[in-house]
């Protein structure tokens, strides 16, 4: 690896994040993906908070139809 006073790490970096020309359409995929799936992470979270809410109140109600 090269020392950053010759540039070459530097150009290696700039080199992978421009992908050979690609990289203006390659990053925004990757941002637009990743913030898709943190939604679609708390949506999930949030159906699963009420579902569990609802679970629980209908095992209430059973419980107490059985007492």
């Amino acid at each position: 690896m090269g020392s950053y006073k010759d540039g070459k790490v530097m150009d290696q970096i700039r080199d992978f994040i421009n992908m050979e020309g690609y990289g203006g359409y390659v990053w925004p995929s990757y941002l637009v993906t990743a913030g898709l799936m943190i939604i679609l992470l708390v949506i999930t979270r949030r159906f699963l908070k009420a579902n569990m809410a609802t679970l629980e109140a209908l095992e209430n109600t059973a419980k107490e139809d059985v007492e």
